[in-house]
């Protein structure tokens, strides 16, 4: 009789064993789809480590927190800055240094990338804008 309850405990030890290895299994391929949709379903932020200084008008945008720099040769920009309050300066000639920083959109293509520089420093020109 202790042979026979010696198998079927070992029986029942290699029983969980593979129950438990299925789990793990099963659990891990469940999982990693959803960590790799994360990863395309939110927009995704790259920021540049070069620091840039653009000069131009400082004008209202489509947004209460983004501005837009109009340079001399009537390019535009985005930009915002959570440390620098830019809506005092709207009208005015500046010089903004900031970090670019390029938002892709959730279908991941190019067409639709934003970039907008992120302003860390202000200097003003002019109180007026010469445009």
């Amino acid at each position: 009789m202790g042979f026979l309850t010696n198998d079927l405990d070992f029986m029942e030890k290699k029983i969980k064993i593979k129950l438990t290895t299925g789990l793990l299994v099963f659990a891990f391929a469940l999982g990693s789809p959803a960590v790799a949709a994360t990863g395309t379903s939110h927009q995704t932020k790259e920021r540049s480590s070069a620091t840039v200084t653009v000069a131009g008008c400082i004008h209202n945008g489509t947004t209460m927190d983004v501005f837009l720099l109009t340079a001399k040769h009537g390019k535009g920009s985005d930009v915002s800055s959570k440390t620098v309050d830019i809506s005092k300066h709207v009208g005015h000639t500046v010089s903004l240094t900031g970090t670019p920083v390029t938002t892709a959109s959730t279908d991941g293509s190019a067409a639709s990338a934003t970039t907008r520089l992120d302003v860390s420093d202000l200097k003003m020109v002019s109180e007026s804008c010469s445009q």
